[in-house]
């Protein structure tokens, strides 16, 4: 396995405003953020985790704005160099804007309040990239927050987040989510550990076939304690317009877009979960006002019934229908 780029260098701090030394500039004559322009070598695409630098470059595109729908200060020092010319190129050659990853971030970051409200004791973050909502969110100190990635990407993160003080407990565990045998074992480990856990998978289920999205549904469900998941679910026909875009370029560097499907939410039910709640990351973008001219034209026309037989993405909320066990 590819490990992280754990050799490359940050820019020092006090340069541009941020810890990093990134300097997200706005671009004046169309009142948007841009990138800097950058003149060192491009930073191609090396392994599925350098697109969690990537969409950690979004997030602090996000927190730069006057009108941020969150803040995230952690993001720019987790992302890196190599983060801001893999968000260049992906802008420039995969035209993917920032506002399904903005909304994607505040409806998961709403989930997982509620699922703590809830009384969840533990959050599970799936292939948690460069995730660092323990250390922004409003989370209770007696929380445990469990990531669970590739080991470079972990030690990376250690090493980047060694000296910042989360508002709850964390672990990092290091796992190959593909690998059945491990990631069973690790499940039933965390189960018995948690009396309600909330299970993220952000950004990850996209990368996966049917067959394995399948698998890793049923083994969730099988822990009687994961009782709430939240993911982030395309439609088969959003897939395919993704792959002509956005997925063209991750595709050329081995990381295909693979899992859309037009069951929507219902994918998931004979898996052991069931639906509560369904939102569109482009209705809650038009909601907050984030699409642009001709976009936001569209957001005044009715939604399909039901909305995944089109090209749909969204962020969906389920609970586990398998039998719970006795304990308190």
């Amino acid at each position: 396995m590819q490990k992280s780029h754990l050799e490359q260098q940050f820019g020092s701090e006090g340069t541009g405003g941020t810890s990093c030394g990134i300097s997200l500039q706005r671009a004046s004559h169309v009142g948007r953020w841009a990138l800097p322009h950058l003149d060192f070598p491009p930073m191609p695409l090396t392994h599925i985790s350098d697109t969690a630098r990537w969409i950690a470059v979004m997030r602090a595109r996000e927190t730069a704005r006057p009108d941020a729908l969150f803040k995230d200060a952690l993001a720019s020092k987790i992302a890196g160099i190599n983060g801001v010319e893999i968000a260049h190129q992906m802008r420039a050659r995969g035209r993917m804007p920032d506002w399904p990853i903005v909304m994607r971030t505040i409806v998961l970051d709403e989930h997982i309040l509620r699922g703590v409200a809830d009384g969840v004791d533990m959050v599970i973050d799936l292939a948690a990239g460069m995730d660092t909502r323990p250390y922004r969110l409003a989370l209770p100190p007696s929380l445990t927050w469990v990531d669970v990635d590739f080991p470079g990407i972990t030690a990376e993160k250690n090493e980047l987040l060694k000296n910042e003080t989360p508002n709850c407990k964390v672990e990092r565990i290091a796992t190959d989510l593909a690998d059945e045998g491990a990631r069973r074992k690790l499940f039933a480990e965390l189960g018995a550990r948690s009396k309600k856990a909330l299970i993220i998978a952000e950004g990850l289920l996209v990368y996966l076939t049917a067959e394995q999205v399948t698998g890793l549904a049923r083994d969730l469900a099988a822990v009687p304690t994961f009782t709430y998941w939240t993911l982030e679910l395309v439609s088969a026909s959003l897939l395919v317009r993704l792959n002509k875009t956005v997925g063209k370029r991750l595709a050329a560097a081995g990381m295909p877009m693979q899992f859309g499907t037009d069951q929507g939410p219902h994918f998931f039910e004979p898996l052991g979960w069931r639906l509560l709640e369904a939102r569109s990351m482009f209705r809650e973008a038009a909601k907050y006002k984030r699409l642009t001219f001709p976009m936001n034209l569209f957001a005044y026309l009715p939604e399909g019934k039901p909305p995944w037989k089109h090209p749909w993405a969204g962020v969906c909320l389920f609970e586990n229908t398998q039998p719970r066990s006795p304990r308190s």
